[in-house]
């Protein structure tokens, strides 16, 4: 038989809580994403810069010619 003191229902309830808030501020995150994004290009957009979504990548164009390209997640 088991016997389960205080403290090791302490950090049993701290690692579960972990990775509880853990997993919801993913699940939060993911959910969030496509708005953010759309509020950056927009924000991008209004300051002149041009903005273009390929696949995984996101390239930015300054109105002078230069080009950043950045890796971005679906």
């Amino acid at each position: 038989m088991f016997r389960f003191t205080i403290r090791d229902v302490l950090w049993f309830t701290a690692v579960v809580a972990m990775g509880a808030g853990w997993w919801v501020d993913r699940v939060v995150s993911r959910d969030k994403l496509p708005i953010v994004r759309s509020h950056l290009i927009d924000a991008l957009g209004h300051e002149g810069f041009s903005v273009t979504i390929r696949g995984t990548e996101m390239v930015v164009e300054k109105p002078g010619g230069s080009r950043y390209s950045y890796g971005i997640s679906k």
